[in-house]
């Protein structure tokens, strides 16, 4: 999760992140502390809050997958009938 965080990070600081101001994530967001582990990498934890921090967790592995640049397409956008069983799977 730390490099997901560090991708996170360079997005916000960068202003690259756009979220269309959404409440339920900026809500997320608010309910996260960082914490540091031994190695030096920051983590997401809820601390003493009860509230969710799911989609703050996403959206960094959201903004890692996409800073990778790897793209392997979608079945669900390919013409070919050759995808199709696998979707049955």
């Amino acid at each position: 999760m730390a490099p997901a965080i560090k991708e996170l990070e360079r997005a916000i600081i960068g202003r690259k992140l756009r979220h269309g101001g959404n409440p339920v994530l900026r809500w997320n967001f608010d309910n996260i502390a960082i914490e540091m582990d031994r190695a030096g990498n920051r983590l997401f934890t809820k601390s003493k809050s009860r509230d969710r921090i799911d989609g703050a967790v996403a959206c960094a592995m959201a903004v890692a997958r996409a800073a990778a640049g790897t793209n392997p397409g979608s079945i669900y956008n390919c013409p070919s009938s050759d995808h199709l069983g696998q979707l049955a799977a």
